[in-house]
């Protein structure tokens, strides 16, 4: 490899390449390249620095990431009221895709028999409860409370 190669490569002309590589090799203290007239390659050092490097490349995507995938995703509580008799929508597989897709959003479900969350009826025929996701190898990965 030369250092006139890699500069060409990062669009960045060698002399400018050429004082990088030396004010770092200055700041570690070390040698990061063994030199010779026509090729240029990597010392130990130079290699521990740039398997180093790169983990910290790597950590970094990964926090980027992680925080990206926050400001995308959604988040809350949803409440859901059905009727018992709603037809042939499986509830739960239903919730389940939705769960799993939205990890961070509670799910509170109401079902009835009459439809009305506020009606003296209803609190004798429903049934409440909140769903939590919880990744199991489970069909139906909901925890309810």
């Amino acid at each position: 490899m030369s250092v006139s190669r890699v500069a060409e490569r990062a669009n960045v002309v060698q002399s400018a390449r050429s004082t990088s590589i030396s004010k770092l090799e200055h700041e570690l203290g070390v040698q990061l390249f063994d030199r010779s007239r026509q090729r240029i390659k990597l010392s130990a050092a130079g290699q521990e620095f740039r398997d180093r490097a790169a983990e910290v490349l790597r950590a970094a995507q990964v926090a980027k990431d992680s925080v990206i995938e926050l400001s995308v995703s959604i988040s809350g509580t949803v409440g859901l009221g059905a009727l018992l008799s709603f037809g042939p929508l499986d509830y739960v597989t239903a919730l389940g895709d939705f769960a799993q897709e939205n990890p961070r959003v509670r799910l509170r479900s109401h079902l009835s028999t009459t439809g009305s969350w506020a009606s003296p009826r209803a609190s004798a025929c429903a049934a409440s409860s909140t769903m939590r996701f919880t990744p199991s190898g489970s069909r139906h990965p909901f925890s309810t409370n």
